[in-house]
């Protein structure tokens, strides 16, 4: 989407950086990225559709939309370009050709999708070439991976205390989530330990109620431990284990009647190792979606903080 629409329209997203890449060429520019919002086919506004993983770019500067038929004058600048992720809105529905033409392809022809009715062909009067014959050439390369990997390892230990980036180059995401840590970061009292807010991909994020979701995983959850009894023995008590060290605590129903755009039910189910298979791991579904969205879609990664190994040794 265009920038100055998506500023026109009121449109809000986190900043990102976006990478164009072309035949010869690459870059990354600014853009930001909306998780969805409603247009309409123009004539049936009171028909809203949604469009969703937007991406804004400044000047889209897309193709002159321009017809060589006195019949179809009205075109206007490119100012929104439909993917495949919202395919839905751009599948055709419906197409009109021309009748009584002995040469179809010589004529526009009209394309009916959700959002409306689109021309489309070549235009007449422009010279196409026309090729007798087409040669493919293929290359192929044989490429040792495990050679590749030993040499890309040795390569990295090599570099260590030789190589030092003063200022490395961090991407947009990097830097919004390093200023949330340099602002909610803070020391427990009495503790030797700290907290940091969460990495929240918008300054005010609005997540959609997943209650129903989750429920419908833990009555899941609940038809395997009828079959498993045991299972859900160790799994109750992994609960009480982490309660009595204070990583979790029951909700009070005044907790639980409380609710706000970044509340999210998170799912979770147990995972064994077939290695030790005495041991239960609880694991929390983060990347569950709803309504398209997910807990890990809002949330940073956040930075690689920790310093190298081998480099202190070294």
């Amino acid at each position: 989407m265009d920038e100055e629409l998506a500023v026109e329209l009121g449109l809000e997203g986190r900043e990102i950086g976006l990478q164009l890449q072309g035949i010869n060429s690459q870059r990354v520019v600014s853009s930001k990225h909306i998780s969805k919002c409603q247009i309409a086919r123009v004539g049936k506004e009171d028909k809203k559709l949604s469009l969703r993983d937007i991406k804004t770019i400044k000047e889209l500067n897309g193709p002159d939309q321009k017809l060589r038929w006195s019949e179809l004058k009205h075109t206007k600048p490119v100012q929104v370009i439909v993917g495949t992720n919202n395919s839905e809105l751009i599948l055709p529905r419906r197409i009109v050709k021309p009748e009584q033409v002995s040469d179809h392809d010589q004529y526009p022809y009209a394309v009916e999708s959700r959002l409306g009715w689109a021309v489309t062909n070549w235009f007449p009067g422009r010279n196409v070439l026309q090729y007798s014959t087409m040669k493919v050439y293929h290359r192929e390369v044989n490429v040792d991976d495990d050679l590749k990997r030993l040499v890309l390892a040795q390569s990295a230990v090599d570099a260590i205390g030789v190589i030092k980036v003063a200022n490395p180059v961090r991407s947009i995401e990097d830097k919004r989530a390093f200023e949330i840590m340099e602002q909610s970061a803070r020391k427990i009292e009495n503790e030797d330990a700290y907290e940091s807010g969460l990495l929240w991909g918008e300054k005010e994020p609005k997540l959609p109620n997943n209650c129903g979701m989750a429920l419908q995983r833990l009555y899941s959850l609940n038809k395997k431990f009828k079959l498993r009894p045991e299972m859900s023995k160790r799994y109750s008590k992994s609960i009480k284990e982490d309660v009595g060290k204070g990583f979790v605590k029951k909700l009070t129903k005044e907790e639980i009647n409380q609710t706000s755009d970044v509340t999210w039910d998170l799912p979770h189910r147990y995972v064994i190792n077939l290695k030790k298979p005495q041991r239960l791991r609880r694991a929390y579904d983060a990347s569950a979606k709803y309504q398209g969205q997910s807990l890990n879609d809002n949330i940073y990664t956040g930075l690689d903080m920790l310093s190298s190994f081998l480099g202190l040794l070294l």
